[in-house]
């Protein structure tokens, strides 16, 4: 399989003007080879349904027995429409029709779609929903009736575009479409035998009838249920059966949020698939952080119709990293771009069309009639996505052609909209005309009125408010597929603009616009001072600006201060977001993110046990799990590799450089270091031995495994393996760093147990834990560890410790205390690096018992000099007071 991004080419067949459409040949109709080999999966299961299982063997001949009420089609092909649900007799009947060779029409079970589509078209069966194909076939008599249509032989299906029912244009699929498709999803899954899907979809939706024929091709089998998502029966049924694959659209996530604890309560689940329309890359990395959580993994996907169905996966060892992504292409198809569309022109030369070349392209369309007896008049699918696609072939989809409005002579893209207010937490549905933006908002958690909405849209797109309307509503209105019905959507718009400017209640909604912008500006402001950055952007987020481990502390406590209650995902939202999400009434809890709280309690347990007040050691090599951990997070898991250099570098040297001139100053004034610690390079050319020539040891391990991992991952090959198996790699690596700590190091109670290739394992360990799915793999990281911390000290309690810190790290996302506690811890963390350096020199001035006054004064020390630093940094990139850019008013 390739994925390349190719300029037009004219003399490309694919791209020839016009195609002469092939009239249909006098030969057999083909079969679909998942339909007809049914019997040879024999007494595995296929379809489960509240009344008990039906085999592979019985439902071919449950299908076998519909089929033979159809006529032969040795006297003439027949156009089947059938209203398809999520229940037996509808399944067996579009097999059947499939196995007899004749053409299925599928349209929803509802009235007014078949009535459209039997108007058009004419058909020779109408099955209603829930009628046997043997009743529907004798009622009509159809055998003794010639055929109304001409078919093409390699016509099997016919589907209304987009997830929509009862459209007059129709996609013409083959039979190759249907086996081919089926094949590469199965493929591109790892679909086996003993996989169970659940029917969470439609299955006259094209995704919903691809879970169906692509599980069937394997012997495998699906769950028939009627119930959606948030009834308490589907997840019942899924339980009952062990499902172990599950499909969703966006909406779908949507209302699995309201349902605490359904996935968790699936232990049989092993994956989420998702297509059907865009997700939001922070919903993307929220679900699936949630599925490594639970041990299940989510695979984005991405598809249309016209592709027969799904059309790239996104692996999901791939994640995170790639949550802007929709994948490669699936086997045996092929995924390029088409720069010369007008569209592309402005936003880049690596953006174009993209295009689909593969067995899974559609025939065609038809319009009427007439055109099903066409053959092939598509070879390569024009998508109407605009996208690039990565030097890894990972494709990102970046907007539609045509989906533009000219607002004010401002360029607005719809699709860009809708992704942006996603990013915010808004689920939306954007549309309007040349003089405004209509955008409609189902009502959620972080935001409440319209008079708010209009000013983060109008923020987002930069467009006066004016020239914005809006509505939220308590849902946004959907097709049966769960796709976003935009028509309607925008007839709220429309309705509710007058009431809502007549509204009494203007003043308030006026207010609640005024605090979320002066939010902004201190979120602004706050960005700009502590990561010394200038412009920084309403939809900029903490990671997207290269945050890291030692500025998240004490951005996060700000941030904290701003909005009430800090949300667990606040480091990928942009500042436009929290500053819609602030809580007016804050817990008297605040909630510590783990990694914060495990740096406070291992700084305080270092300083502790070289004073002798209490003896709790370990506590530094715990640390440098979280500091593998921290890079992981913040710097490995740039975009580029580029990228991922400059933030690891930055990352090294916040570290490195308070350290170096820390030892300096120590050494001008009484000779304690030497060139080597200076260098940081002590642990190479240096002594090795008890005494000051190792107080830096701790981050000379931090520096040089850092720079090690990100010189690795530096090589291509490497740093593509990362990319798709960012826990696999990293473990890896970690019992590769062990063959040192058991080959060479023999003597572990001198001080090179705390030499870098000494250590690396514990740090890579932590880069391990950053990529972690489920029970599973953590587990496997806690192994590891208890294997190399076996015997490292000789002291089991000191051993337990650093273990008792890789679990914490592993398990404990966030702890919960008291809001002083927690402005005290995290002032502690984000001090560390200060208290570490300073301690040993604060501990000089006391007699050598020490005690519980040097480590208070140790702390104080290191908390005055790290807030000292702090300001000195920003006093020398004269950035003390920034203005931030100022930001429109919105009345």
């Amino acid at each position: 399989m390739s994925v390349v991004a190719r300029p037009r080419t004219p003399e490309a067949p694919a791209f020839a003007p016009a195609l002469r459409p092939t009239l249909a040949p006098a030969r057999a109709p083909r079969s679909v080879p998942f339909v007809t080999d049914l019997a040879t999966h024999g007494d595995a299961p296929a379809l489960v349904t509240a009344g008990g299982i039906r085999t592979h063997a019985a439902l071919a001949q449950a299908v076998a027995d519909a089929a033979a009420a159809l006529p032969d089609v040795a006297t003439g092909r027949r156009l089947v429409l059938l209203e398809l649900g999520n229940d037996e007799t509808s399944l067996v009947a579009h097999l059947a029709t499939l196995a007899a060779g004749h053409v299925a029409l599928i349209t929803s079970p509802t009235h007014a779609s078949t009535d459209s589509l039997v108007g058009r078209y004419a058909p020779d069966l109408v099955v209603p929903h829930g009628t046997p194909l043997p009743a529907a076939a004798r009622a009509a008599a159809i055998a003794d009736q010639p055929a109304r249509h001409d078919l093409h032989p390699e016509l099997a299906v016919l589907l209304s575009t987009s997830g929509s029912t009862g459209s007059p244009k129709l996609v013409r699929l083959s039979h190759d479409n249907l086996q081919s498709n089926a094949e590469a999803i199965a493929q591109a899954l790892g679909l086996r035998a003993d996989d169970r899907a659940i029917t969470s979809l439609p299955a006259h939706y094209c995704y919903g009838l691809s879970v169906l024929h692509s599980h069937l091709a394997v012997g495998a089998s699906v769950v028939l249920t009627g119930a959606s998502v948030v009834d308490p029966c589907f997840w019942d049924a899924a339980r009952t059966h062990s499902v172990t694959s599950l499909a969703g659209v966006p909406h779908t996530f949507e209302m699995l949020e309201r349902i605490a604890g359904a996935t968790a309560s699936l232990p049989s689940l092993r994956r989420i698939t998702q297509a059907g329309g865009r997700m939001a890359p922070r919903r993307v990395a929220e679900v699936a952080e949630r599925g490594r959580r639970e041990g299940w993994d989510l695979v984005v996907m991405y598809g249309q119709t016209e592709a027969t169905a799904r059309m790239a996966i996104l692996p999901p060892e791939l994640l995170p990293g790639a949550e802007d992504s929709v994948g490669r292409a699936v086997p045996g198809s092929r995924l390029t771009l088409d720069h010369g569309v007008p569209e592309a022109v402005d936003l880049g030369p690596d953006v174009g069309e993209l295009l689909l070349e593969g067995p899974g392209v559609m025939l065609g369309y038809a319009r009427s009639p007439r055109d099903l007896a066409l053959g092939r008049t598509t070879h390569v699918l024009r998508t109407g996505d605009l996208a690039r696609i990565d030097e890894d072939g990972l494709v990102r989809i970046i907007g539609r052609r045509r989906a533009f409005l000219k607002v004010l002579g401002t360029r607005i893209d719809l699709g860009e909209v809708e992704a942006r207010l996603e990013e915010r937490g808004l689920i939306a549905c954007a549309g309007g005309t040349d003089e405004t933006l209509d955008v409609a908002v189902a009502i959620g958690p972080h935001l409440s009125c319209t008079t708010a909405l209009r000013a983060t849209v109008a923020d987002a797109v930069g467009l006066p408010a004016a020239a914005v309307r809006t509505v939220v509503i308590d849902e946004l209105p959907r097709l049966s597929t769960g796709k976003v019905d935009r028509p309607a959507a925008m007839a709220a718009v429309a309705a509710a603009a007058e009431a809502v400017q007549a509204s009494q209640g203007q003043a308030t909604t006026e207010a609640a616009t005024d605090q979320i912008a002066a939010r902004l500006a201190a979120l602004r402001e706050t960005y700009t001072l502590c990561l010394d950055l200038p412009d920084v952007t309403p939809e900029d987020t903490f990671s997207s600006l290269g945050g890291d481990s030692l500025s998240y502390v004490e951005v996060s406590l700000r941030v904290e201060e701003l909005l009430g209650d800090l949300p667990a995902d606040w480091h990928h939202r942009s500042l436009a977001d929290l500053a819609a999400s602030a809580v007016e009434s804050p817990s008297r809890l605040a909630a510590v993110e783990g990694t914060v709280a495990l740096r406070a309690a291992a700084t305080v347990a270092v300083a502790l046990a070289h004073v002798d007040v209490v003896e709790i050691r370990g506590g530094a090599h715990a640390l440098l799990a979280v500091a593998g951990y921290n890079l992981a997070r913040f710097s490995l898991s740039a975009p580029t590799g580029r990228e991922r250099l400059r933030r690891t570098f930055g990352s090294v040297a916040a570290v490195a450089v308070p350290a170096v001139l820390w030892m300096t100053l120590v050494t001008l004034v009484n000779g304690t270091y030497d060139l080597a610690n200076l260098g940081l390079v002590n642990w190479l050319v240096g002594d090795v031995e008890w005494g000051a020539r190792v107080h830096a040891w701790f981050i000379e391990a931090l520096v040089w495994c850092s720079l090690g991992t990100a010189a690795l991952l530096a090589i291509p090959g490497v740093g593509r393996l990362h990319r798709r198996a960012p826990f696999a790699l990293a473990l890896g690596l970690a019992v590769v760093a062990l063959v040192p700590r058991f080959v060479f190091l023999t003597d572990t109670s001198t001080p090179v147990r705390g030499l870098p290739y000494f250590v690396a394992w514990l740090f890579l360990l932590g880069v391990a834990a950053a990529g972690a799915r489920g029970h599973g793999q953590r587990a496997l990281i806690l192994a590891v560890a208890a294997l190399g911390i076996h015997g490292y000290y000789g002291d089991l309690i000191r051993e337990a410790t650093i273990l008792a810190g890789v679990a914490a790290l592993l398990w404990l996302p966030r702890v919960r205390m008291p809001r002083p506690v927690a402005a005290a811890t995290a002032l502690i963390a984000s001090s560390s690096l200060f208290i570490y350096l300073c301690q040993w020199q604060v501990f000089g001035l006391f007699d050598e018992k020490r005690g519980l006054a040097a480590f208070v004064a140790a702390m104080a020390v290191g908390i005055a000099v790290h807030l000292s630093w702090t300001q000195l940094v920003r006093l020398v990139r004269h950035r003390t007071k920034v203005t931030p850019t100022p930001i429109k008013e919105h009345h």
